[in-house]
């Protein structure tokens, strides 16, 4: 399958839901509780599964009430040792099939694509958007992905909503929810000396040390950042099965290929293989860096970091959503879509 031109004008307004096993927590819309529903295993007496923000961050600014206007780029998701997010954007051309133009890619963080606010619309356009989450359990589990979470179209069937047909074919442009990624990112400290108690993240994704709690026992004061380690753990490629297919046209003779029309599938034939911008080149994802098909669950964080402190278990983790420059679903065909996501994180241990 061809790639199809992408403009950087893409825009995808998103709504997001996460539910984290033992505890619920209310981001755009009213959560429910989570569960582990494989009978080989069971849940742990967890603590708390603390969740930091309501909205999600950006560069450190919070966006909370605010509909998300993604623009795509390309990458891992994961940071570089200067605390850069390594998602990239294409300056001179959109995203082709051909290769990556040398000096036409910049990286869409770092401040040379800050959050842009439209009050007045009540949305914020960002590159990605982060969630952070401490999870804290009585005894040594992993951590999953539950094969319950889900990238849902807002609108699946257009006639539901005459404003969401492509102007490309028969078929909603919130399937748009096909060219999502997700990234898992485990951070772990490396000086437990510097560890004085529980830990939770700033807005700008640190870990620090709690100092002090509200009167629900959220962290209201937190330290500087300590020392840790990021590790990206597992991407998550949702509906892999979606399939659009775009035809181009050369209108004017000229050469200049036009899209002309599209078709669409949620039961297609998923990609043979999935590329990203790695900062020099276009590459593949390697087997062992992704998930598409689900069973049960995807496991990312096998064992927890025991805290010296309190001598409970935990996992301190990132979770970074942005819209895949590369996918087969980034089209301008599926352009001003808007999905919901739904996130079961498990804390799992074998039964006895």
């Amino acid at each position: 399958m061809s790639k199809k031109e992408l403009t950087r004008n893409f825009i995808l307004l998103l709504s997001l839901l996460f539910v984290f096993i033992a505890a619920a927590a209310a981001w755009f819309v009213a959560a429910s509780r989570g569960w582990v529903r494989n009978p080989e295993f069971e849940s742990v007496d967890a603590i708390t599964s603390q969740i930091d923000t309501d909205g999600g961050y950006y560069n450190g600014m919070e966006l909370t009430g605010y509909d998300v206007v993604l623009n795509p780029v390309s990458g891992l998701g994961s940071t570089d040792a200067d605390g850069r997010v390594l998602l990239y954007e294409p300056v001179i051309t959109p995203f082709t099939e051909a290769e990556p133009m040398e000096g036409a890619w910049r990286l869409a963080t770092g401040g040379s694509n800050e959050a842009v606010f439209d009050d007045e619309n009540n949305t914020a356009r960002v590159s990605y958007l982060d969630y952070f989450s401490v999870i804290h359990t009585n005894g040594q589990a992993m951590v999953a992905l539950s094969s319950d979470s889900n990238v849902i179209p807002v609108a699946g069937d257009y006639t539901e909503d005459p404003s969401k047909k492509s102007r490309y074919g028969d078929f909603s442009i919130d399937y748009i929810a096909g060219a999502v990624r997700i990234a898992f990112i485990i951070c772990t400290p490396t000086d437990n000396s510097q560890v004085t108690g529980e830990l939770a993240f700033d807005a700008y994704g640190r870990l620090c040390n709690v100092l002090s709690v509200d009167e629900d026992g959220k962290p209201e004061t937190l330290s500087d950042p300590i020392d840790y380690e990021e590790r990206l753990s597992l991407i998550w490629v949702p509906n892999c099965h979606y399939e659009l297919t775009d035809t181009y046209v050369d209108v004017s003779g000229s050469g200049d290929m036009v899209l002309d029309h599209s078709e669409f599938t949620t039961e297609g034939t998923a990609e043979s293989a999935y590329y990203y911008y790695n900062g020099t080149e276009k590459a593949q994802y390697t087997s062992d860096m992704y998930v598409a098909d689900m069973g049960g669950y995807q496991a990312f964080a096998d064992s927890l970091w025991l805290n010296p402190v309190t001598n409970t278990y935990s996992a301190c983790i990132k979770v970074r959503i942005w819209i895949e420059g590369y996918d087969r679903e980034a089209s301008v065909a599926l352009e001003g879509g808007m999905f919901d996501t739904e996130i079961y994180l498990l804390t799992i241990q074998e039964a006895s």
